[in-house]
């Protein structure tokens, strides 16, 4: 059996300081890894503590640093993922939204999230809001657009429909 190492030695190896670069990252990963792989009840109550505050700060720097890619990904794909990585059925999502008609209508594309819905969804997964807003297939085009020539262009279109 390993020798069980105290708080303080662990300290020494790896400081429990916030994680700032990829390689502060791997480093906290690869020790948690090595605590991980130990069956839970071999862990002193040092390195159940020391685990845990390295957990917190491995997750903070996660927050902080993981950009997802979701171009090309509709809110109900990015619904559908969360569910699964979470293990909820549409009951589970009719629940936290308040009505399975409702859940079973958006998951089937029969109606749009709300914003009600995604502000209750971000916050149920711990994610931003943002992952639900949909991106228009112009959205580029209008980025590109800057300052007068954007509100000229907003301007001739809102004078031609209220000529009509």
């Amino acid at each position: 059996m390993k020798e069980r190492r105290t708080y303080s030695a662990l300290v020494e190896k790896m400081p429990l300081r916030p994680i700032r670069s990829k390689k502060d990252y791997a480093r906290a990963t690869a020790m948690l890894d090595t605590l991980a792989i130990r069956s839970e009840g071999s862990l002193s109550a040092d390195e159940r503590d020391y685990m845990e505050t390295l957990t917190l700060l491995v997750e903070d720097y996660d927050r902080k640093n993981e950009h997802l890619d979701l171009s090309g990904l509709t809110p109900i794909d990015v619904l559908h993922h969360l569910m699964e990585e979470n293990d909820l059925s549409t009951s589970d999502l009719g629940r936290i939204l308040g009505s399975k008609g409702v859940a079973s209508e958006i998951l089937n594309g029969k109606c749009s999230l709300s914003k009600t819905h995604m502000m209750v969804l971000a916050e149920r997964f711990n994610v931003d809001v943002s992952v639900f807003f949909s991106v228009p297939a112009n959205a580029s085009k209008i980025r590109r657009r800057a300052g007068s020539s954007f509100r000229k262009a907003s301007l001739n279109t809102t004078t031609s429909l209220t000529a009509r």
